[in-house]
């Protein structure tokens, strides 16, 4: 395969496993809002779980909260 060629794999695999754990992130969220849990408390599994800043984390709550 020429470079290129694996350049554009690799993109597309990238882009592929950001796209799931966005997902993944998105159903946690919506997960532990219908079980009653506070976002504070989201936002701590947020950055445990995924290893995000507390600004990242809160920026996901924003982005994909049942309550927006």
């Amino acid at each position: 395969m020429c470079n290129l060629s694996l350049n554009i794999l690799e993109d597309g695999i990238e882009l592929g496993t950001q796209l799931g754990i966005q997902l993944g992130i998105q159903a946690l969220i919506l997960d532990y809002e219908e079980e009653g849990i506070s976002p504070e408390r989201i936002i701590e599994k947020l950055q445990k779980r995924f290893s995000l800043t507390k600004e990242q984390a809160k920026d996901y709550i924003k982005r994909f909260s049942a309550a927006r």
